[in-house]
């Protein structure tokens, strides 16, 4: 058992490197979003972490599916896109944190009832 996820491992380097790669450029994103509303003196809730980690995946698989995928740029340019676009992804933001907050607030409720 170990030997094959051993294997499993070692075949799928390049591929668990490049998901550690995007896991940071994500990570990236949401910090400069952090950055730039600590300025704008927005509070920083759990709900407002998660409505900008979401955004912030959902720009990066785009901008890496199109300058990487369909333009084969150099793999560094294509993550300092996918930080750049991260970090600028305000359009939907939002209704994002306005989805999740239900959603909290629903798991919550919910919750409540059943204790």
């Amino acid at each position: 058992m170990k030997s094959k996820l051993v294997l499993w491992f070692i075949e799928n380097l390049e591929a668990i490197k490049e998901a550690l790669a995007l896991f940071l450029v994500v990570v990236g994103g949401v910090g400069i979003k952090a950055w730039k509303a600590i300025q704008e003196n927005t509070k920083l809730t759990i709900k407002w972490v998660v409505a900008e980690g979401f955004m912030s995946l959902v720009v990066a698989l785009t901008a890496f599916a199109i300058f990487d995928l369909w333009l084969e740029l150099h793999r560094l340019i294509v993550y300092v896109i996918c930080v750049w676009a991260g970090g600028m992804s305000t359009i939907v933001h939002k209704e994002v944190e306005g989805l999740v907050s239900d959603i909290f607030d629903g798991v919550g409720n919910w919750v409540k009832r059943k204790l």
